[in-house]
């Protein structure tokens, strides 16, 4: 039986992409983002800077309710700043990644464009946490950003990139920086990185960093990454509320430890759609009753996982 739920959680607006099948959503304004999540039982939402949505953002065009809907902000993903860097981008790359390439740019303002979400914030009326990208090198904007939070995501990647070895040192860049705390991403926190390096056991690590983490990732079924079987038994897990991988641990000991904060799931629609496809083959196309089912489930089995009454 399902507890009352004590923690508000939140959802990365990408969640409704990361499949071909659900591109139709991007002919959706941010009124229908935000009822579609909504529907499946989140408090939130945590907004990329998809066009569509930042267009009707700054033309004044959304409502009062969709603007208190947004909570946080995220930076893109996306690189290429300009047509030129585009193209040399593209020269470099396969065919299919081209497409992948194109379509971000189609979808996504670029990484380096923090402009544009200091409008959205000023529309929105309210400070909002930032999650960024750090740059190897010092950018000096990052003191000055006004947000209430800028937040980076520690990893081995990000660690090895910046030449750090240590939770410790990372904490020295990111305030030497201007940066304000961590984003903990449940799945990144776990990888490693190029060179072979990795955190450490989390159960180790965990308490550490939460010390200085503001908002967590619920990162489940990320098959963009490899492993797609063990994500996707990660992802069941949240789904069945079984208690039998490390996600689900991890997000008991985070209740354990007394953490109390920002709670955003990102759970690509790739993951869904293989689920929805083991249980009906013929499925070609992500419906939204599908992504609803599938979501309503996480939050309850997250939400049951935090709940201070288990």
């Amino acid at each position: 039986m399902m507890v009352e739920r004590e923690v508000a959680i939140n959802a990365s607006v990408m969640n409704l992409f990361g499949d071909i099948s659900t591109y139709y959503v991007t002919t959706w304004g941010i009124n229908r983002l935000v009822e579609i999540i909504q529907e499946a039982g989140y408090g939130g939402l945590e907004l990329h800077p998809l066009r569509l949505p930042i267009h009707q953002l700054l033309s004044g065009s959304v409502s009062e309710k969709d603007k208190n809907s947004v909570e946080s902000l995220h930076q893109s993903f996306h690189g290429p700043r300009n047509l030129t860097e585009l193209w040399n981008r593209l020269k470099e790359e396969s065919p299919s990644i081209q497409a992948r390439i194109l379509v971000q740019h189609l979808l996504l303002w670029p990484a380096g464009n923090l402009d544009i979400l200091i409008q959205v914030q000023k529309v929105l009326g309210r400070r909002l946490p930032v999650v960024l990208y750090p740059l190897p090198a010092n950018d000096p904007q990052i003191p000055n950003l006004p947000f209430s939070e800028k937040l980076i995501q520690p990893n081995p990647a990000m660690m090895e990139e910046l030449g750090v070895k240590t939770i410790d040192e990372l904490l020295q860049i990111m305030n030497r920086r201007g940066y304000t705390g961590f984003c903990l991403d449940l799945h990144h926190f776990r990888l490693e990185g190029k060179s072979g390096a990795t955190l450490g056991p989390w159960r180790e690590t965990l308490p550490e960093v939460l010390e200085h983490t503001k908002e967590i990732h619920i990162s489940a079924g990320r098959i963009d990454f490899k492993g797609e079987e063990n994500v996707l038994i990660e992802l069941k897990d949240l789904l069945d509320n079984t208690r039998r991988t490390d996600l689900s641990l991890m997000l008991i000991a985070v209740r354990d430890l007394g953490w109390d904060g920002l709670m955003v799931t990102e759970v690509p629609a790739s993951a869904i759609k293989a689920l929805v496809s083991r249980e009906n083959p013929s499925s070609r196309i992500l419906k939204e009753e599908d992504w609803i089912k599938f979501h309503e489930k996480i939050v309850d089995g997250v939400s049951d996982l935090l709940s201070r009454g288990r």
